[in-house]
C-alpha cells in the first residue's frame, strides 16, 4: 500500500471504530437499581385539602395553583407540587 492509500484507510479505519464506540456505548446499559430502577409506593395517605381565595398573598407572594405540599423531615425543606402554567418569578 502507498504511503497516501495507507494514511487514507488508517484514518477510515479509524472513523469507523469511532463510529462503532460510540454507537455501542450509546446503548450499554450502566449500573442499574434493583427491579430495573421501578420503585414501589407501600402506602400514601390523604391528609386533607384546602382552598385558598383568589388573590392570597403569604409573605408577600400571591400563593395559588398549588396541588400538593409534603414536607422532608431528614432534609427540613418543603416540596411543593403546582399546576399553574404562568411564567415563574
Amino acid at each position: 500500500m502507498s504511503s497516501p492509500h495507507r494514511s487514507k484507510f488508517i484514518l477510515f479505519t479509524s472513523f469507523l471504530l469511532l463510529i462503532m464506540f460510540l454507537a455501542l456505548s450509546a446503548t450499554t446499559s450502566f449500573a442499574r437499581p434493583p427491579n430495573g430502577g421501578r420503585m414501589t409506593v407501600a402506602s400514601t395517605e390523604f391528609l386533607g385539602i384546602v382552598t385558598f381565595d383568589t388573590g392570597t398573598e403569604f409573605a408577600g407572594t400571591e400563593v395559588g395553583g398549588l396541588s400538593g405540599i409534603t414536607y422532608d423531615a431528614k432534609r427540613g425543606v418543603y416540596y411543593v407540587l403546582s399546576d399553574d402554567r404562568t411564567q415563574a418569578r
